[in-house]
């Protein structure tokens, strides 16, 4: 956590925040740009995890989440790339939520050291890539700016 990290960290997580914003506000919406900011989100989370995976231990149990989340995601993306025939990643609240707290997990963990923070982080990325599941299953149209399965 030194300043370079925590200058990179927030200029990406607010670049992330800012970018869909300015580009609704703007009016220049796009599939690629959306799409982009998705693939963009998956290298970021990685980056993080690997930078991370020298720095802390990592319980067993928050391991198990991550592979449960990620088995999750691959589904859905292979059954949206089977139904849709394009990658198929969807800016719910739930994701943007997990999302967020993602952002602001090693805020956390200085604050409340590792004990609650992957309680509650595997709970929301969990709840988050089923919505998405069910979102991809149950639709017959690829909607990626639906904003829950109760919008459907």
């Amino acid at each position: 956590f030194t300043s370079l990290f925590w200058i990179l960290y927030i200029v990406c997580g607010f670049s992330d925040i800012l970018d869909g914003f300015v580009a609704r506000s703007m009016k220049q919406e796009s599939e690629f740009g959306s799409k982009l900011d998705s693939i963009a989100d998956i290298i970021f989370l990685s980056s993080i995890i690997i930078a991370l995976i020298s720095i802390i231990k990592i319980p067993s149990y928050v391991w198990i989440c991550i592979a449960v989340v990620t088995f999750i995601r691959i589904l859905s993306y292979l059954i949206g790339l089977k139904k849709f025939c394009t990658f198929t990643s969807l800016h719910t609240y739930a994701n943007k939520f997990t999302g967020l707290l993602l952002f602001i997990t090693p805020i956390f963990y200085i604050i409340f050291s590792f004990n609650i923070t992957p309680i509650i982080l595997s709970t929301s990325a969990i709840l988050s890539s089923l919505e998405e599941l069910l979102i991809i299953i149950s639709t017959k149209e690829l909607n990626t700016n639906c904003k829950s399965i109760f919008s459907l």
